[in-house]
């Protein structure tokens, strides 16, 4: 039995954060390995944990087939400790 499934990580997950008492908020995405208009695009998980406070990236995992080794190496590549996120985080009421 072969299994071409490809699972990374880098950073902190929402389990160590928590562990940690850190307070976080987390986004999961369920994307294609490349655009949708080219044959073959394969699903892929990426779930990242971030600060609720100024959106700044805690850490990223991804699942997937193709394209997660690039993906993640992309995230482990940004400057320590914490870069800001690219995205706005909703202001809470």
């Amino acid at each position: 039995m072969q299994f071409d499934i490809t699972v990374a990580s880098t950073g902190l997950p929402a389990k160590r954060l928590k562990q940690m008492e850190i307070p976080y908020l987390s986004a999961t995405i369920h994307s294609g390995s490349h655009a949708g208009y080219y044959p073959g695009a394969l699903q892929m998980t990426i779930k990242i944990t971030f600060s609720p406070k100024d959106g700044k990236l805690f850490g990223a995992q991804i699942v997937g087939y193709d394209g997660v080794d690039k993906r993640i190496a992309s995230s482990a590549a940004l400057p320590k400790p914490m870069i800001p996120a690219t995205f706005s985080v909703p202001a809470r009421r």
